[in-house]
């Protein structure tokens, strides 16, 4: 498993040893249901996309949240 990240969109990808979350339990119950859904999508193999992201399945999104993109393929 590698998790990488970055600042900003334009920077270059940072390979991360540890990530930490600073959220709402109702928050983290989101992230858990974006991740079931990545697992479940993985799986099956039924979805067209290489990769999916939270702030496109949490319905109650906030543009001040993070995003986390989960690589299906």
């Amino acid at each position: 498993m590698k998790i990488y990240s970055y600042q900003k969109e334009e920077d270059d990808f940072l390979d991360l040893q540890e990530i930490s979350f600073v959220a709402k339990p109702e928050n983290l119950s989101e992230v858990v249901k974006f991740l079931q859904k990545a697992i479940e999508l993985q799986k099956s193999g039924e979805s067209d996309e290489d990769h999916i992201h939270l702030q496109d399945v949490w319905d109650d999104w906030n543009d001040s949240y993070p995003d986390i993109v989960i690589k299906l393929k």
